[in-house]
């Protein structure tokens, strides 16, 4: 996973294994299952089974970008799993 921050001049790049893509992808949904008045249980299967999922996807589509955003203040994130 490759996060890519440009802020004006500013360049910030970041290579981060795909495992923390599953504690991320957790984690959000956690806290959006929260506020509907659901609860998700961590676990080490169902972390498992997301990265086998990740996995398997960029195996069938090759590399993809999950978030390219730009702001009007100049700012770009790109995430490209």
């Amino acid at each position: 996973m490759t996060v890519k921050i440009k802020v004006r001049k500013l360049k910030l790049s970041l290579w981060l294994p795909t495992c923390f893509a599953g504690g991320i992808a957790l984690s959000c949904a956690k806290r959006e299952l929260k506020k509907s008045g659901f609860k998700l249980k961590k676990s080490r299967k169902l972390k498992r089974d997301i990265l086998r999922a990740i996995k398997k996807t960029k195996k069938k589509v090759g590399k993809f970008e999950l978030v390219n955003v730009s702001t009007h203040d100049g700012v770009k994130v790109v995430i490209k799993i």
